[in-house]
């Protein structure tokens, strides 16, 4: 398994302990995040290479909706019912030590990001 179905598995078991709360999706919106956080570091990182804010290049802060409904569409697609059930059994056959590393991984995944965007957009 690759890094973003472990941390689709750790957020689907997490969504699972809400009643009202739709587990693929949430987990859904959670690899999302984490793709789009690392996309921004990525623009980010090479504005600074190119001694640039490539961030400001950009028409209004909303032309990034339409590439986030894509990545959910393409997500939702790839994380069929049958590809979960795959990938949480396979995630739940691991030890209970490896589990709780991938949890703190995920931990990391979503909040790691945002805290490195704010060191690097400081001034």
């Amino acid at each position: 398994m690759n890094l973003w179905n472990y941390v689709f598995a750790v957020s689907y078991n997490y969504y699972g302990r809400f009643k009202n709360q739709d587990q693929r999706f949430g987990a859904l919106c959670v690899v999302a995040t984490c793709i789009m956080t690392l996309v921004f570091i990525s623009i980010i990182l090479l504005g600074k290479v190119l001694n640039q804010n490539l961030l400001l290049r950009l028409p209004n802060k909303y032309c990034i909706i339409p590439f986030l409904l894509l990545e959910l569409y393409l997500l939702h697609k790839y994380y069929s019912n049958f590809r979960t059930e795959q990938i949480i059994s396979k995630f739940d056959r691991l030890s209970t030590t490896k589990r709780d590393i991938w949890k703190l991984a995920t931990i990391f995944f979503l909040v790691g990001p945002i805290i490195v965007i704010g060191v690097l957009l400081k001034k």
